[in-house]
């Protein structure tokens, strides 16, 4: 088995001045990946390479955004899977007539408010996957992307 490529990360953060009353934090982050080979070779077999395939995309993003004043945030984060191929050991016009998988998109959308007690920390979120709804890409029998359409989360963390 061998795996290789390439990842990067970047994160940016600063403390805007909108609001002069508040504090306030921006932060971005962008990881991203590109991957070369993802291949196994079973005992006298043929080296069998994935990278480039529906379920290992050959390029990756993902980018996110998180804006907090006070005790109030939003955070956006986008998703983008590159274009790949549905069986990276098909040849189009011999094993299938279309072989492709178009690139995906999925964004994310999440709000938070944060307070303390005597005793702790809370946090309460409301998370939306999926924010713009986006269906999974179909290529045959190829579903790329987020099956489960738009879903909603709430949550609450107690720490002491």
């Amino acid at each position: 088995a061998r795996v290789r490529g390439y990842d990067f990360e970047s994160s940016y953060r600063t403390e805007p001045d909108f609001f002069s009353s508040q504090s306030e934090s921006l932060n971005f982050r962008v990881i991203a990946g590109y991957m070369q080979e993802n291949s196994s070779t079973p005992l006298n077999g043929t080296k069998n390479n994935q990278a480039g395939s529906a379920t290992l995309p050959k390029k990756t993003y993902t980018a996110s955004m998180i804006y907090s004043i006070g005790d109030y945030g939003i955070n956006l984060q986008h998703n983008w899977m590159g274009s790949s191929l549905r069986n990276t050991q098909w040849v189009e016009g011999r094993d299938v007539d279309d072989n492709s998988v178009p690139s995906t998109n999925i964004t994310n959308l999440g709000l938070f408010w944060t307070g303390a007690t005597n005793t702790g920390n809370w946090r309460a979120s409301m998370n939306v996957t999926n924010l713009l709804n986006k269906d999974p890409k179909i290529a045959g029998l190829t579903r790329v992307g987020d099956e489960l359409g738009r879903r909603y989360s709430v949550g609450f963390d107690y720490s002491f």
